[in-house]
């Protein structure tokens, strides 16, 4: 696997494309996939769990810099 692909897949995961959309863009299986993105904290549950996304729905929140880190994407 070279540095482009594992940008590519890093970045792919991020967006929370699916491992076989990752693997027709890069050529890969799709096990090899999901084998990387579990060894480096990739995965859904994880990516879910982390502090930039919303912990109802799952999507991206982007947090103002100086700000309490949001938990929700809901301005409410």
């Amino acid at each position: 696997m070279t540095k482009s692909q594992k940008e590519i897949i890093l970045t792919m995961r991020w967006a929370l494309c699916s491992y076989t959309q990752i693997a027709e863009k890069t050529g890969l299986s799709v096990g090899a996939i999901k084998s990387y993105c579990y060894r480096n904290g990739l995965n859904t549950a994880s990516l879910k769990n982390s502090s930039g996304f919303c912990k109802n729905c799952g999507k991206p929140i982007l947090n103002p810099s100086k700000t309490r880190p949001r938990k929700f994407c809901s301005d409410a």
